[in-house]
């Protein structure tokens, strides 16, 4: 019966002992708290609706148009950086001069360079496409990032627009691909 009595008297003073120290804290950090809103008090700062409506939001992301690669022109009067500017224009369809029958193969020159021409194209079409994916992205943010539903309807037009200028970037890429396939398996075929 002595065992039993120690075991309980063993097991319940560290639980009283713990309750005792945490109520003696507790009411330590609640002084504290009170001396900390009385300090504080006076400097109270409310912000309102039309504090709230007079900032403006920025997007996260914005996407600043690529440089025009060297030997392209750019558009005119384009600024880089300006949100809202266009893109720069995908180059012009490349034509390659294939060796006909009863004319001269291309040279190794004509070869190099319009492989090079080519390689061009396609890696000006797939910065096009990721230059839009990115605008795309950093449109969505921007529209769910509102509040105000007129400047939504400004961003859901941006989005279609700029979704139409995607889908022409990637149809233009796809082709600049298999033009550069189509000139590299006939080269290999006429050698």
């Amino acid at each position: 019966m002595m065992d039993i009595k120690k075991a309980w008297a063993a097991l319940l003073l560290p639980l009283v002992t713990i309750s005792f120290l945490g109520a003696q804290s507790l009411a330590e950090l609640s002084k504290k708290e009170k001396e900390r809103r009385a300090a504080i008090k006076g400097k109270k700062t409310v912000i309102t609706n039309a504090d709230l409506a007079k900032m403006k939001k920025k997007a996260a992301v914005t996407v600043a148009p690529a440089e025009p690669a060297a030997g392209m022109p750019g558009p005119e009067g384009r600024r880089p950086g300006v949100e809202g500017d266009t893109p720069p224009a995908a180059p012009p369809p490349f034509t390659v001069r294939r060796a006909e029958s009863g004319k001269a193969p291309l040279s190794d020159g004509e070869v190099a360079d319009t492989r090079e021409t080519l390689k061009q194209r396609w890696a000006a079409a797939q910065e096009m496409v990721e230059l839009l994916t990115m605008k795309m992205n950093a449109l969505w943010q921007r529209f769910y990032n509102m509040d105000d539903m007129t400047s939504r309807d400004s961003v859901q037009i941006e989005i279609g627009e700029t979704y139409q200028k995607l889908l022409k970037a990637q149809e233009d890429e796809a082709r600049a691909k298999e033009e550069l396939e189509a000139f590299l398996s006939n080269t290999r075929k006429d050698s």
